[in-house]
């Protein structure tokens, strides 16, 4: 880690995405943020990304802090949404359930997830849209201030991409000894048609993706 970056107590404190009643004091965030002078600190909720109150919330907080997001392919990341859910939630009959409720995810007509998240409908195939959840930042934060970036690219190159974080961070370069690799569990193969299907679906909002931010999916 960056000698000037404190690591946090969780990766995940899940603060901003809280009703205010259910959200602990801002004392208790900044405790689990870290409270070492001279360094930087981070929250890598997930569930930020999605949710229409959580970029004001953060303004509030701190309207100059630097946002990162990182993005993968949607085909694989609504592939492996399907794997990350409990083990009772998930379809029945492995791969072929999970190819089945795609299916049924993508061909679900259009609901709206209501005020507290973005307005396009829930599910493993439309959280890839990417476009939706950034512009919804953007509405609060100048896009200086926001660095986009692929997995891919991370995975090609972590070194090179730690280095663009850092940059954006206002931190000096710096190398790591070691990038360790997490994640790597085969999740099977989807079928052809089914990839087809997918890739035809998020590729209006790429190319959107692609024309405001640089970043995008060639399929």
């Amino acid at each position: 880690m960056h000698p000037r970056v404190e690591k946090a107590a969780s990766k995940e404190p899940n603060y901003f995405n809280k009703r205010p009643g259910q959200r602990k004091s801002e004392e208790w965030y900044r405790r689990q943020l870290g409270g070492a002078e001279n360094r930087l600190h981070g929250d890598a909720t997930v569930g930020y990304f999605e949710s229409l109150k959580v970029p004001p919330a953060v303004r509030v907080f701190n309207p100059e802090v630097r946002l990162v997001v990182l993005l993968r392919d949607p085909v694989r990341r609504a592939w492996s949404s399907f794997w990350e859910r409990p083990k009772p939630a998930r379809y029945k009959g492995g791969v072929p359930g999970g190819v089945r409720m795609l299916w049924d995810d993508l061909l679900q007509p259009a609901k709206v997830w209501g005020a507290e998240h973005v307005n396009i409908p829930w599910g493993h195939v439309r959280r890839g849209v990417y476009i939706f959840g950034l512009n919804n930042w953007l509405r609060h934060f100048p896009r200086e201030q926001l660095l986009v970036l692929r997995s891919e690219d991370m995975f090609a190159d972590p070194n090179a991409v730690y280095q663009r974080v850092l940059a954006h961070i206002g931190l000096e370069p710096f190398e790591l000894p070691v990038y360790q690799k997490y994640a790597s569990k085969s999740r099977g193969r989807l079928p052809e048609d089914l990839v087809a299907a997918l890739q035809n679906f998020y590729r209006p909002y790429n190319a959107e993706l692609k024309a405001k931010f640089g970043i995008g999916w060639d399929y």
